[in-house]
């Protein structure tokens, strides 16, 4: 097992670009937006229990919202963010890893994931502080 110290987040990539879940907004029309996940498994490998957003996945995707201005303009983007889960539940901090390209797209997902809280992670059998790698698509359905 790693000790906390020593986690890293290139541990934390590596292994959530291979099994986080993947969103995905859809937009049909200009004025609704569908969601579809690929769902798959957390980073295990690296707690007991990774940490996970209270309420699952739906929870987030019921905050967060396709911006109107990429509607119009038919654009896509993604947004990588971690997010610093302490052992109370909260996030301490959220981070743009990697960005869209579009402020509303990255502000969107931010705001979004400022509203969630969390199950904090588990190794040995006590609530630990963790990074969660969090992956956010925006693409239109007809794409």
């Amino acid at each position: 097992m790693i000790p906390n110290s020593e986690k890293s987040l290139l541990i934390i990539t590596v292994f959530s670009m291979m099994f986080l879940p993947f969103m995905m907004i859809s937009c049909k029309s200009t004025e609704q937006a569908h969601i579809e996940r690929v769902q798959s498994e957390d980073v295990s490998a690296v707690y007991d229990r990774a940490a996970s957003i209270e309420g699952g996945q739906n929870a987030f995707y019921e905050m967060l919202s396709y911006p109107r201005s990429a509607l119009l303009d038919r654009r896509d983007g993604r947004v990588l963010l971690i997010v610093d889960v302490n052992t109370d539940g909260l996030a301490d901090e959220i981070r743009i890893h990697e960005g869209s390209g579009y402020a509303d797209f990255d502000r969107n997902a931010v705001q979004a994931m400022q509203q969630m809280r969390f199950i904090p992670a588990v190794e040995n059998g006590e609530l630990v502080d963790s990074e969660m790698l969090f992956p956010v698509v925006f693409r239109h359905a007809d794409q």
